[in-house]
């Protein structure tokens, strides 16, 4: 007899697939796992930053401000750490306050040592009784943006996590607080009991044994689910108002992931923005446990910088922006299906992220659409194209364009594609409108295959 978990986890997949089927409305929309109404905090930014084991720094601020001027010279805003001491690793604020870098902080060694014991007993009065000294510590430190309550926690303990991201929110209201979350069976039920104020998710897509460009999930034991699918099964029907954050692989690790070429890294990036990510962070920083990290590893790290200098100027544009029904289509002339995904703003119109996934090859891509008419202006280069014409895509590389009304702009010639992506140039926002779910549709049912075969083996 399969246990109460299993049976739990197969309702909430079919319930997940009914409601985006038979709704058929914009994700934004949907309702789904993600039922309780999220704590409400100011707009957050559109973060493009380094994870970082805490551990490596032990404290030091000296080594801290070395990294935090590394960062800052590529571009990068953010560190989100792992294995923090709120007491040992709050003099790091004082540093991240004076070089005006922003710090999300996670206290793994207080919470392994006052909350996640079994005998301490999970109520929210001991939840903030242990919270509050942390809070105490590193609130009043304007660089600190955020607490992380746990990172990559199971499904048994759902109930720890919820009170204790209640107590951070409850203790610093301006703030958000959230655990780092994996798993399709694990993801929205543990962020719809914590209401989280943000959907944070780890995506590391290079399996070990998976081939060149090949973004299958088998590192996390997901044969059948590659990053779109997967990323579309955990974020299914999350409120629009609460933002969703990806940390991206650059590592190995033991058996489990291989090392990703660069282009790789690049497809990574630019599949997460068309899904609708709101904030980018790069695993990870230091080389330990097997794994080189950006700092030693030249290659990938030229990459990060290249991607996060032509993402900064977009950001404002992206922040405004929600994921939609697919209205574009897209073919391509090499031997991979290439990627498209529309995204919607506020004032209703749209933009479409296409991405070539042959990471080995240059692909030239013709973008379609059944029911919109216009031209495309690319957001980094502000060229134009018409509906249908071809588009040289460097290998996994992807851009961002505007659908413009044709009586607005005159096409102009696109220049030739370099092996160096384009200078971005600063673009203002525009948004989207629903159309049939088939891509959603599809990846809810690999998402579904994926439960079933993870529940019955």
């Amino acid at each position: 007899m399969k246990s109460k978990r299993s049976i739990q986890l197969l309702a909430l997949s079919l319930s997940v697939l009914v409601m985006t089927t038979a709704n058929g409305m914009n994700t934004s929309q949907q309702s789904s796992v993600f039922s309780q109404p999220v704590k409400q905090l100011q707009a957050q930014p559109f973060y493009l930053g380094m994870f970082e084991d805490a551990n490596l720094l032990g404290g030091n601020p000296d080594r801290f401000r070395s990294m935090i001027a590394d960062l800052q010279a590529r571009g990068l805003d953010t560190v989100m750490f792992s294995n923090n001491d709120s007491e040992r690793d709050a003099p790091l604020l004082n540093v991240s306050d004076e070089l005006n870098f922003s710090v999300l902080m996670i206290p793994s060694a207080d919470l392994h040592r006052e909350w996640w014991p079994s005998e301490i007993p999970a109520n929210l009065d001991t939840a903030i009784a242990v919270a509050n000294p942390i809070v105490n510590r590193w609130k009043s430190h304007p660089s600190l943006k955020g607490y992380l309550t746990h990172d990559e926690p199971g499904i048994q303990e759902l109930e720890k996590v919820r009170l204790i991201t209640e107590a951070f929110q409850i203790l610093d209201p301006s703030r958000p607080a959230m655990p780092i979350l994996i798993g399709v069976g694990r993801v929205g039920p543990i962020f719809n009991a914590s209401r989280a104020n943000v959907l944070l998710i780890d995506v590391y897509p290079v399996g070990a044994r998976n081939k060149l460009c090949d973004l299958t999930m088998t590192g996390f034991g997901y044969p059948t689910l590659d990053f779109v699918d997967y990323v579309r099964a955990v974020s299914a029907g999350k409120p629009a108002s609460v933002p969703l954050w990806i940390i991206l692989q650059t590592h190995s690790f033991l058996d489990q992931l291989r090392e990703p070429i660069a282009t790789e890294v690049r497809e990574q990036h630019w599949l997460a923005i068309g899904e609708g990510a709101k904030g980018i962070f790069w695993f990870i920083y230091g080389s330990q446990q097997g794994w080189i990290g950006l700092r030693d590893n030249p290659a990938l790290y030229t990459e990060v910088t290249s991607l996060t200098q032509r993402t900064l100027p977009l950001r404002d544009t992206l922040l405004g922006l929600q994921k939609t029904w697919d209205l574009f289509t897209i073919s391509g002339t090499g031997s991979y299906n290439p990627y498209i995904s529309t995204l919607k703003s506020m004032d209703n119109k749209h933009f479409v992220v296409a991405v070539n996934r042959d990471c080995q090859n240059a692909q030239d891509l013709t973008l379609h659409s059944p029911s919109l008419q216009g031209q495309l202006k690319d957001l980094e280069t502000a060229m134009i194209y018409d509906l249908g014409s071809s588009i040289t895509f460097l290998p996994g590389d992807g851009k961002i364009f505007e659908l413009v009304p044709k009586s607005e702009l005159t096409p102009t010639a696109a220049p030739n594609q370099t092996d160096t992506p384009p200078t971005p140039i600063s673009a203002t926002p525009i948004p989207p409108t629903p159309a049939p779910p088939m891509d959603s549709l599809f990846s809810l049912l690999r998402a579904l295959l994926a439960w079933l075969q993870e529940l019955f083996s």
